[in-house]
């Protein structure tokens, strides 16, 4: 019996080491996986901040279209040059939301809470997509009732990410028809609304049982689809994600032929009615007659809302033979104004417009012509007929109302000029007293010229110990933080700093200054208690509209007359040096770039000493920290050849791995052979 109960307890010994081995191979497979798991995370981190540099760096040629808004420009280009802006704009947008679809999967993702106007948001998105829209020959249109509140709180970027996504798509599966959003009002409350968004087409239409895979990642209706079509199916992932941190669920109803239509509900705040001059405008247009000619029905009605909702008196047409009809019948008077398609069947609306002319009750009748497709050499014909304006379709309520009223020569008033001011030229009074932290002595002298000419005051020191020190002995409104500098970097600097503030010294908000561009970029300035972020190189209007965020008497004034004139270096080789995008990066300030060229011509033997020292030593971090600061000087000046070259030998740096530097170094070297003379000869063209 003993022996029984020996052998038994012996046996259970047995089963439960083997157990424990099981377990401790399990948690070491656990473990693997999990560190598997990290390094994967890791390496995705460091891919996403590599293409962020490479995919924003080609986004600085469409950009360079701002250069064409400080130049003479007929009100036509103007128009375009603005679409060229907001898609420029949007196409940013996308790629910052696209590299943080990680964040989205990790259920971080943030939205804010800002201000808006939410018809010229969905008006200026509309405009970017136009283009294709009329390239297929297709009507696109929006639709927002009266009813709906025009000044929002939300987050504007994300909700123009999901229409940018939904009617793109919509686009892109459409062949004939049209693309239609609809805005509706489905709950108001004292402080806030929920609106419904329905993006519908008269496409190729979506087989019920593919449609629950439509929202996955990476996936479409079928691989078909994607040969025919291309795409990766991500975006009508990221927009039902973004549907749903918005307060409503992204759904779908489609016939296969018939067309689809997208729906999402959205809960916004209600911002206080901005006090304008319009009401006035449009008291003034009450009782007036209005002709309104477009063949396409949807169209037609909402130029109807809109005209009736400002009190004119609509005559609505679906073509030209009908509107002279029209025209003949009408008793009375003729309309003050006729609100015409260009692009119709059987009687365009230029014909339409010349048969009008023809007539002598007609020949001083106001004309608004509105077009899907640009025809910048009909401006002659326009003239001819003397057309008032041609606006682009989808037409913008505000485009819209000012085309009517300059048409008509009803007074502006206080929003003379509005729509022309822009971010980079409102003033601040008095100014605040910025500390700047920044090594680089080219873009040191960037900030603190831009900022000196908006009248702040700035102290810069050339890194972050010097940056504590300067906030443990003075007072400041805002601190400028270079992340990457010598002796302590700016995420170190502003930990201490914020160290002040526990032991009792007022808190200053810290705003990061850092070519890196990624989420996790901006999280690890976030937690090290930054309150902002600018990327370099500064766009000008970029880091006013940032810091003057902090300045509790910030006041917009009239945008100022400036003459701006496009320089082109004649010697200059673009590959090498790309003037223009400096100048338009500096507020257009030549007389400061040339001075910045002049520093970076003295200032570039040094970095490039530094870097050698640094490689001989074997000190990779120096390494990276002194070719990092070449490219960001290089980038100042438009030395896009150099700042590749240096990018090159920060990322050897970055990585520790110094074995290719020499080659690197040679091929800096060649860049910057090429570079010297096209500067001092762009510098000679510029005085």
């Amino acid at each position: 019996m003993k022996s029984t109960a020996i052998a038994w307890r012996s046996k259970r010994t047995v089963k439960l080491e083997r157990r424990t081995e099981q377990l401790r191979k399990s948690r070491e497979e656990l473990e693997r996986a999990r560190d598997a798991a990290e390094q994967a995370s890791i390496a995705k981190s460091e891919f996403l901040a590599n293409m962020s540099h490479e995919i924003r760096t080609p986004m600085n040629g469409v950009i360079v279209a701002e250069l064409l808004e400080g130049t003479e420009l007929s009100e036509q280009q103007r128009r375009y040059v603005s679409i060229i802006l907001h898609s420029a704009d949007t196409l940013m947008d996308l790629i910052n939301d696209i590299l943080d679809f990680s964040k989205i999967e990790a259920g971080r993702l943030e939205l804010e809470a800002i201000p808006f106007v939410l018809r010229d948001t969905l008006g200026d998105t509309l405009q970017t997509l136009a283009k294709r829209a009329a390239d297929k020959g297709l009507e696109l249109a929006c639709h927002i009732p009266p009813e709906v509140p025009d000044h929002l709180v939300g987050d504007p970027t994300r909700l123009r990410q999901i229409i940018v996504n939904l009617v793109g798509n919509a686009i892109k599966f459409t062949e004939n028809g049209e693309v239609v959003v609809d805005v509706t009002l489905e709950g108001q409350k004292d402080d806030g609304t929920r609106l419904q968004f329905q993006v519908r087409d008269t496409g190729i239409g979506i087989p019920e049982p593919q449609q629950e895979r439509i929202f996955e990642a990476f996936a479409q209706a079928d691989t078909s689809t994607t040969r025919q079509y291309g795409g990766t199916g991500l975006g009508l992932a990221i927009a039902a994600q973004l549907a749903e941190k918005m307060g409503g669920r992204m759904q779908l109803e489609s016939t296969p032929g018939a067309g689809s239509v997208f729906t999402f509900a959205a809960d916004f705040g209600l911002a206080p009615e901005e006090k304008k001059a319009r009401p006035l405008r449009e008291a003034e247009l009450r009782g007036r007659q209005a002709l309104v000619v477009d063949d396409n029905a949807t169209n037609r009605q909402i130029l109807e809302e809109i005209v009736v909702n400002w009190g004119m008196i609509p005559i609505v047409a679906p073509d030209g033979v009908a509107a002279l009809n029209a025209l003949e019948r009408a008793s009375g008077a003729p309309p003050d104004l006729a609100l015409l398609d260009l692009m119709m069947p059987g009687m365009s609306g230029f014909e339409l417009a010349a048969c009008m002319r023809l007539r002598p009750g007609l020949k001083e009748m106001r004309i608004v012509m509105m077009s899907s497709a640009g025809r910048p050499s009909d401006e002659a014909l326009l003239r001819r007929l003397d057309v008032s304006r041609l606006l682009v379709k989808p037409v913008k309520q505000s485009d819209l109302l000012n085309a009517i009223t300059d048409a008509l020569g009803v007074s502006m008033r206080e929003d003379e000029g509005e729509g022309h001011a822009s971010a980079a030229h409102l003033r601040t009074s008095p100014g605040l007293t910025v500390l700047l932290a920044e090594d680089g002595a080219v873009n040191r002298q960037v900030a603190v010229d831009l900022l000196t000419k908006r009248g702040h005051r700035v102290v810069a020191v050339g890194n972050g110990q010097e940056a504590i020190e300067a906030v443990e002995r003075g007072n400041y409104d805002l601190v400028l933080m270079d992340v990457h500098m010598p002796v302590m970097d700016g995420l170190a600097a502003t930990a201490a700093i914020r160290a002040l503030a526990q032991s009792g010294k007022a808190r200053v908000p810290i705003v990061a200054l850092t070519a890196s561009a990624t989420a996790a970029d901006r999280e690890r300035c976030l937690a090290a208690g930054m309150d902002g972020y600018v990327t370099k190189p500064f766009r000008a209007a970029e880091l006013f509209r940032v810091v003057e965020q902090y300045d509790p008497m910030r006041v917009p004034l009239p945008e100022e007359q400036v003459t701006a004139v496009l320089t082109q270096p004649a010697a200059a080789d673009a590959s090498v040096l790309d003037w223009e995008r400096a100048l338009r990066n500096l507020d257009r300030n030549e007389a400061l770039l040339r001075e910045l060229a002049a520093m970076f011509l003295i200032e570039y033997p040094k970095l490039i000493a530094a870097l050698d020292a640094a490689y001989a030593s074997g000190d990779a971090a120096e390494l990276r920290r002194a070719a990092h600061t070449l490219k960001g000087s290089a980038d100042v000046v438009g030395a896009d050849g150099v700042v590749t070259a240096a990018q090159r030998l920060a990322d050897l740096g970055r990585e520790g791995n110094l074995a290719p530097v020499p080659e690197a170094r040679r091929a800096l070297k060649a860049e910057l052979d090429r570079l010297e003379p096209a500067l001092q000869r762009a510098m000679l063209d510029a005085e």
